[in-house]
C-alpha cells in the first residue's frame, strides 16, 4: 500500500561554512564534510524509505541552486513542494517541471481523520490545527501544536505519516509543560532581543 512522508530543509547543494574560532564549521552544525556527502546521504537515506509509488510533502527549502532542482530525479515518490524561502528565487512554472504540485501552505487528512496544516514558516502556524513547518533546522523538534520536519533533525531521511500520528499523540497525552518553555519568563522576558522575522513575503520587525 502506497504510504505518505513528510520532509523539509534537504538545501541540496548547499554548503555554506563559517569561521569559529579559526575551524570552519558548517552554518547548520551538519555532520558532513562535503557537499557531496550530505547530498548522497541525503539521496540515499530518502529512496532507502520512499518506493515509487509513495508521496512525499516537502515543506520547502529543497535546494539554493536552480540545479538543485534535478536532484529531484533522483528521488523516489510523487512529491509536493511547499515554498520556503529558498524557493523565492524560482518561478512555479520551473518547479513544477519537477515537482506534482507547488503551494504555499497547505491542508492534509491524516489517516485518523485529523486534519493538519502544512507550511514552511512556523510563523504562519495557524491554531485551530496540528502543523507540520520548518525552516527552523536544529533550534528545535516540537513544540505544543506543531513539529519541525527539518532533516536536521529526523536522522536525514523522511518522516512516515505513521511517525507524525504517533508524535501528535505523544505530545498531547504524555508530554509536560516543562517540554514547551516558550512561554515561561526565562524565554518571554528575553524575545524582544529577537529583532526579526523571515517569511516569503518580507522581513519585517516583531511586533
Amino acid at each position: 500500500m502506497p504510504q505518505t512522508y513528510f520532509i523539509s530543509d534537504t538545501h541540496f547543494l548547499d554548503f555554506r561554512q563559517v569561521d569559529v574560532f579559526g575551524e570552519k564549521v558548517h552554518l547548520f552544525l551538519r555532520p558532513f564534510q562535503s557537499v557531496e556527502e550530505q547530498d548522497e546521504l541525503l539521496v540515499a537515506r530518502w529512496n532507502a524509505l520512499v518506493k515509487p509509488e509513495d508521496t512525499v510533502w516537502h515543506l520547502g527549502d529543497f535546494t539554493v541552486k536552480e540545479i538543485g532542482l534535478k536532484f529531484r530525479e533522483r528521488l523516489n515518490g510523487k512529491i509536493h513542494l511547499l515554498r520556503g524561502n529558498k524557493e523565492d528565487n524560482f518561478s512555479d512554472e520551473l518547479l513544477l517541471e519537477y515537482f506534482d504540485s507547488v503551494q504555499t501552505q497547505a491542508v492534509y487528512t491524516l489517516k485518523t481523520g485529523e486534519e493538519i496544516n502544512l507550511v514552511h514558516y512556523p510563523v504562519l502556524a495557524v491554531a485551530d490545527k496540528f502543523n507540520l513547518v520548518g525552516h527552523v533546522h536544529k533550534a528545535w523538534a516540537i513544540q505544543a501544536n506543531m513539529l519541525n520536519l527539518g532533516v536536521d533533525v529526523w536522522n536525514w531521511q523522511p518522516v512516515s505519516e505513521s511517525q507524525i500520528i504517533h508524535t501528535i499523540n505523544a505530545i498531547r497525552t504524555a508530554y509536560d509543560q516543562d517540554c514547551f518553555a516558550a512561554y515561561l519568563p526565562a524565554n518571554q522576558d528575553n524575545i524582544h532581543q529577537l529583532k526579526k522575522i523571515h517569511t516569503s513575503y518580507a522581513w519585517r520587525e516583531l511586533d
